[in-house]
């Protein structure tokens, strides 16, 4: 997050300059909030919800993108986005969205 800006706002800001645009018609959910020992570092999980399937106009942090079910990501993921996912109580939160079974 830039200085000031709070956690919608910069989601939104990191949709667009990530995925190359706003998705239409997405519903958001906040999963978890990681916040580091010393306290320097936040990291939020969001589930985004789509309608149906997309391709993103991808920026250079990324090399490619997929879609897949919950327990069928690729490996090696971010390791932050894989400790995450080992989180039981997060993986738990997913699924009661009713999104994804």
């Amino acid at each position: 997050m830039e200085p000031g800006e709070i956690e919608l706002a910069a989601l939104n800001r990191e949709i667009n300059e990530e995925l190359g645009g706003e998705i239409k018609g997405a519903q958001i959910h906040s999963v978890n909030q990681y916040t580091s020992d010393a306290g320097n570092f936040t990291y939020h999980t969001f589930l985004i919800q789509v309608d149906e399937e997309f391709v993103p106009d991808l920026n250079s942090e990324h090399k490619g993108y997929c879609w897949v079910k919950l327990d069928d990501y690729p490996k090696p993921l971010h390791p932050g986005v894989y400790k995450t996912f080992k989180i039981k109580e997060t993986l738990d939160k997913i699924r009661e969205t009713e999104l994804i079974k």
